[in-house]
């Protein structure tokens, strides 16, 4: 259940919201963009996972910019648990990512 109201206020029934959370998944659109250039969308359904992350979308997009555009190249991304994974800072560091 979740509650919307100002700081300060009390919780009235009229701030109320049933919200029914699964952990299904979903659909995800990955986009980069950079000085002028962007990769194509790459979209994955259901959850995505730290493997998927890295045959879905490093490399196949991201890992290509990387080596076009040289040790300029800087990834940035939300910092999700996903991103942060073991695997992806291993893949990471060995495609110079």
């Amino acid at each position: 259940m979740w509650v919307w109201r100002r700081r300060g206020t009390q919780a009235r029934r009229s701030t109320v919201q049933k919200v029914h959370a699964y952990r299904g998944g979903g659909i995800l659109i990955w986009g980069g963009i950079m000085l002028g250039h962007r990769t194509p969308l790459v979209r994955t359904e259901g959850t995505l996972t730290a493997r998927r992350y890295v045959t879905d979308v490093l490399q196949t997009s991201v890992h290509p910019y990387r080596q076009a555009f040289g040790e300029t190249f800087l990834l940035e991304d939300d910092n999700s648990r996903t991103h942060r994974a073991g695997l992806v800072d291993q893949y990471c560091q060995q495609a110079g990512i």
